[in-house]
């Protein structure tokens, strides 16, 4: 048996001696699932499992050394996980619970129109979980259930929509640079599990995407240094700054796709600019911007307005863009500010209907400038 089916096939014991009340409210009738072979529980039958969830990523924008390289364990929001990188998806699957993940590792590459490198992330186990199902289907060594465990299936969902977002912005931002974008794209997820006396629990979804990529070659040796950098990055964002990045990354519609890493910058902009504890310094200001004559020549406008008494000049993005480059983003060059000013001419135009699509050029320029301020993280 593998992870990945089509139906939730769970290989799991029965307990006689617990009752649970049950209703079919999963989306399909009682004669539909005795159609497929499920025969009913007795009243006083119910099935136990503990379970665990695991994401698939294809990655885009390196390629690796090694078939399966040594798990991670770690935590993000003190929510724990294991993380699994390599060109095998059965191998870096065995290594995080014990498993293939499918029966044919090549037919599975062909049907997702996917290819290594990939990265698995594990989440859980949970504790014991009864099954909510009304059916059965009885196996020689295994029974079938369908869509029974809908309890573990949300605490480990709402595990997973508070890491990935932030784990998959970190590793890009870490992974990328101004030569090479490095995506994580999603390509399914399994809803596994295991009983006490260690028979397996099945469940899946799938996730597809596309689009054509070049990589680079890294080791073993850089892979864990730039994780171990992604995972201390995960955990600093705040203010949803990763959540718009993680939309805007599997985003295929080009309007939301910018309009989402145009969020995610806002968000990073006013949550450094509030950081900064005195806005209003203006002492040696020009200095920390004598190398970038484009930032020092608005920063003259932004210190007029200031020198004037307009203290709203700061309700602009503008203005906290060019305070945050002073005081906090260094790295930050002419060409970023030059940038970020067409960007909000977009972003401009959208809002007031004068295009409905922003061009391809803009929607790279946005992402690479997404990757270029949170990796000041």
């Amino acid at each position: 048996m593998r992870l990945a089916r089509l139906l939730t096939l769970c290989q799991i014991k029965i307990n006689p001696r617990s009752r649970v009340e049950r209703t079919n409210n999963m989306g399909i009738t009682k004669y539909g699932l005795e159609r497929a072979g499920f025969k009913s529980l007795g009243k006083d039958e119910t099935v136990r499992g503990i379970f665990t969830r695991i994401e698939v990523f294809e990655i885009k924008g390196f390629t690796l050394d090694a078939p399966c390289h040594l798990p991670i364990e770690e935590r993000i929001f003190n929510i724990p996980f294991k993380l699994g990188f390599g060109d095998s998806l059965n191998e870096v699957c065995n290594s995080l619970v014990g498993d293939d993940f499918v029966d044919d590792e090549e037919q599975w590459k062909k049907d997702k129109l996917s290819s290594p490198p990939f990265m698995l992330v594990a989440f859980g186990p949970t504790g014991e979980h009864s099954s909510s199902g009304t059916h059965v289907k009885r196996h020689e060594t295994s029974i079938a259930t369908y869509d029974s465990f809908r309890e573990a299936k949300d605490e480990l969902k709402r595990q997973v929509d508070a890491v990935i977002p932030p784990l998959l912005t970190a590793l890009a931002i870490t992974f990328s640079n101004e030569r090479q974008l490095v995506r994580f794209i999603p390509r399914q997820s399994a809803f596994v599990g295991t009983t006490g006396d260690g028979t397996t629990i099945y469940d899946l979804r799938i996730e597809f995407s596309g689009g054509g990529f070049s990589s680079r070659r890294i080791s073993a040796e850089q892979l864990n240094e730039q994780t171990g950098i992604a995972l201390d990055r995960a955990n600093q964002f705040k203010n949803k700054v990763a959540d718009f990045h993680y939309l805007a990354a599997n985003e295929t519609d080009p309007l939301k796709r910018f309009l989402f890493f145009f969020l995610s910058i806002e968000r990073m902009i006013n949550s450094t600019f509030e950081c900064i504890s005195n806005p209003c310094d203006l002492a040696a200001v020009v200095l920390l911007t004598s190398n970038r004559p484009k930032i020092t020549e608005s920063l003259g406008w932004l210190l007029h307005e200031l020198q004037r008494g307009n203290g709203k000049v700061f309700s602009g993005l503008r203005a906290r863009f060019l305070w945050c480059v002073t005081h906090r983003w260094n790295h930050m060059t002419d060409a970023d500010f030059e940038i970020f000013r067409t960007l909000i001419e977009v972003r401009n135009d959208i809002a007031h209907g004068h295009t409905s699509k922003p061009n391809g050029a803009a929607i790279i320029e946005i992402e690479m400038l997404a990757l270029r301020i949170m990796g000041n993280v």
